[in-house]
Order: structure tokens, then sequence, then C-alpha cells
């Protein structure tokens, strides 16, 4: 087995693009968008080239400690998925080694984000803790139609009678309009907000749109009203991050951009929509099944098991 340090941008797309598992978040993409967004971390993506010469390869991105020699790794950032993806199936043992060479002197933490479209593995050594998102597959349109709810099929129809209609976000105001229903949504959720996003990571996204990156919007009388990302790579699209302006939630934009997605993703072959993890939250699990979407568990990996670092702790006292 061979190691890549810095693998070619070419060489990480061709791995991603012919690796069952990958998702958008393995990509050189999302990468970029991280390190560009987040000064704090720097892409250390890692190839291996195996004995047949077939490649695998683990996205990540790493920060540094103030002390300029400990690094943490991360594998996926900011809600997507990681660990290693390969132009072949990998045997345990070359998984196995490809963890082993990860885990460097100067390696204080490592956090896989799992893959629930891999097969699970357990790496030596690290701690495993239990997560799952939710998975629609697709395949014609009018049977998922048929499985919706029955409170959403009428959300539908009453979004479509109120006169909302469902568009693709081309321009940077329309991106600026978004954010606007976002913020409206940070200042409902207040202090249970677990995450927020800078507008400067949107307009990234804006700089990237395209196939594998769509912001969808429902309108009225021309207002943007609520709004979805969604990440698409290979035969997988991934529902990212969504909003809605409070006033109009009872004119139904949300299940109506919904359908619109899945429509639009059966028509262009997609095998399977991943609505994310819910982090625990009882609702949104229940509102994601109510479009069909079934639980799927998959596990996230941490080390921090090194010696060197942890005598390093002890010197300082912390």
């Amino acid at each position: 087995m061979r190691e890549i340090p810095h693998p070619p941008l070419d060489l990480w797309e061709l791995t991603a693009a012919k690796s069952a598992a990958a998702t958008f978040f393995h990509t050189p993409t999302w990468a970029g968008i991280i390190a560009s967004e987040y000064p704090e971390f720097r892409v250390a993506t890692r190839a291996f080239e195996l004995a047949d010469h077939e490649i695998a390869l683990i996205p990540m991105v790493a920060s540094v400690e103030r002390n300029r020699f400990f690094i943490w790794l991360e594998s996926m950032y900011q809600g997507g998925y990681g660990g290693i993806i390969a132009t072949r199936p990998l045997s345990q043992d070359e998984v196995s080694e490809i963890y082993k060479r990860l885990l460097r002197r100067n390696v204080a933490s490592l956090h896989i984000i799992g893959n629930p479209f891999d097969d699970p593995y357990d790496p030596p050594a690290f701690t495993k803790e239990p997560n799952s998102t939710h998975l629609l597959t697709l395949g014609d349109y009018r049977f998922l139609y048929d499985n919706f709810s029955d409170d959403k099929k009428r959300n539908i129809t009453k979004a479509h009678r109120l006169g909302v209609a469902v568009t693709l976000a081309e321009s940077l105001a329309d991106y600026e309009a978004y954010y606007r229903v976002y913020e409206d949504t940070i200042r409902r959720w207040g202090e249970t907000t677990l995450v927020t996003y800078p507008f400067s990571l949107f307009r990234k996204l804006y700089d990237h749109q395209g196939e594998a990156i769509k912001l969808w919007l429902a309108k009225e009388d021309g207002k943007v009203i609520s709004g979805k990302v969604v990440f698409y790579h290979n035969s997988r699209a991934f529902y990212w991050h969504g909003a809605t302006l409070e006033q109009y939630f009872q004119h139904y934009p949300d299940p109506l951009l919904m359908s619109a997605i899945i429509q639009d993703a059966c028509k262009k072959n997609y095998r399977c929509l991943d609505l994310g993890p819910s982090a625990g939250l009882e609702g949104l699990e229940r509102y994601k099944e109510k479009f069909g979407a079934q639980k799927a568990p998959f596990w996230s990996y941490t080390w921090q098991a090194n010696k060197l670092h942890h005598l390093y702790k002890k010197v300082l006292g912390r």
C-alpha cells in the first residue's frame, strides 16, 4: 500500500465518482468550501494506492493546536458524512491498515462521521457513537406521492391553491433572500438553535451552484417564503438545509418544496434522497417519515488515544 499524502484533484474526483459509498461530502468541492469558509481548517485528505493499483481515499480537514505540532482531523465537517471511500470494496485488513497509517504521532484526535451507505466497520481503539438518518428510496414519483401521509398531501394541495410556486435559485439575490428567511428561523428557534451558518457559507454555495448544489425556493407573489439546499452526487441527493418564514407556515411551502425535490430527483433517476440526521428530535423524525423516508442507523467514530498528546496536556496541567 502506497500513501498519497496530497492526492491530486482529478484522482480525488475519480475516486468519489467510482466509489459506491461516496456522497457529496466526500468530494473535493465540499472540502474546499469548508477550508475556504473556516480559516482554522485546511484540507488534509489522504489517499492510498492499493496492491492492485486501485485507490482508497479519506476526505479530511485539519485544525492545528496553538503549539503547532498536534492536529485535529475531521472527516467530514459541518453535517456531512466521512470515512474511507475507494474505487473497489476494501478488505478489513486494508481498512485497518489505512486507519493505522492515519494515526500519526502528531494527531491528537480523529473524528469520523459515519456513512449509512458504507459497510459498518469498527476501527480498533476508536470509540463509537450511534447516529441515524432518514432515507427515501426513489423510483416512480406517483407511487411515492400516494404514500405521503394524508395531511402532507392536503398541505401540498392547499399550497398550490394559495399560489405558492417552486423555483430554483439562480442569482445571488435569491440566496440573500433565502438567508433572510433563515435568519427568521434562527430568531424563532432562539437558544434551542444547535448550529448557525454565516451568509458567507451560502455565498460559497452560490459560487459552486450547478448539478451538485441546488437551492430550491418557494415563492408567493414573488417573495421568497421558504427554501431548501440539496446536494447531489452519483445516485444520491442529500437535503442539507431548510427554512420557512413563520407567517407563511399555514401556506405550506415546505411540503410543496419537498414534493418538488422528490419529483425532480425521480425524474433524473436518483436512487435515494437522504433527509439527514435529526439530532434526536422526534418531531423532525416524524416529519420525514410522513414523506415515506425510513430510519437508517450508522456509527460515528472518535480516536483520542495519543499518549504523547495526553502527556503534553498533563505537563501543561490541562
